[in-house]
């Protein structure tokens, strides 16, 4: 994959590859699931170094549940992240 260079692409590949992982992971695509996780975590990434990861924020009220769930899967992770460098 190229390298992500906005916010708004890094926004709309979170979006689609959410629904592609949803979607591959209840059929059992496993090769094409882990493909749109690892798009998904850098995009993700990317919000983060760019500071705007508020921006997924209306991911978590979305109509499709793999969205939301993938949103909330990565706030969760990112927040425990930052819980445990504390400690």
């Amino acid at each position: 994959m190229r390298n992500i260079r906005t916010i708004e692409e890094a926004l709309n590949l979170f979006e689609k590859n959410s629904i592609i992982y949803g979607n591959t992971f209840i059929s059992g695509n496993y090769k094409v699931c882990n493909k749109a996780y690892d798009i998904i975590m850098k995009c993700g990434d990317f919000l983060k170094e760019e500071e705007k990861m508020d921006l997924l924020l209306p991911f978590l009220e979305h109509e499709k549940v793999s969205i939301k769930y993938v949103s909330a899967c990565f706030f969760y992770y990112h927040y425990i992240q930052k819980k445990v460098k504390r400690l």
